[in-house]
């Protein structure tokens, strides 16, 4: 991730500008790009200083001041997917995307994993399409969970 420049060069790029060098010279004498000085200039009219916003950092989740509430759909129905969950909670007004709430659960530590029923997978693919031989149920079941 980028850095941004030294308060030191903001304040000298401020003062030539001041003492009455275009932008554009400006930028040629201190190697920085044109849109550069013009940001300097207009974040020094909007706010007064040039000290750089706060870069990167945490952002909290949307789910973070509900999160009792998503543990009570997690208890009322376990297997549910995270589109299911993502259904429910727009439901009671919590709109939020189905990767916002994968990062939650992730961030709670809940983690998820769908099994389907033996009988299921066998029925999914003949046998002879998968391995071309005869082959067991077991040996289906393994080979669609550890592809």
């Amino acid at each position: 991730m980028a850095r941004s420049y030294s308060q030191d060069l903001r304040e000298r790029v401020k003062q030539a500008v001041q003492e009455g060098y275009s932008q554009n010279s400006v930028a040629r004498m201190f190697k920085i790009g044109k849109a550069t000085v013009g940001r300097y200039m207009a974040r020094l009219r909007k706010t007064g200083n040039l000290t750089p916003d706060k870069m990167g950092g945490y952002k909290k989740s949307k789910l973070t001041a509900h999160t009792e509430k998503v543990k009570e759909l997690i208890a009322a129905e376990p297997d549910q997917t995270l589109t299911e969950m993502q259904t429910k909670l727009a439901a009671i007004d919590i709109k939020v995307s189905v990767s916002a709430v994968d990062r939650f659960l992730r961030a709670m530590q809940l983690t998820y994993k769908l099994y389907l029923p033996r009988n299921n997978i066998a029925k999914m693919w003949p046998k002879s399409v998968i391995y071309g031989t005869e082959c067991n149920q077991r040996s289906i079941q393994a080979s669609w969970l550890y592809r």
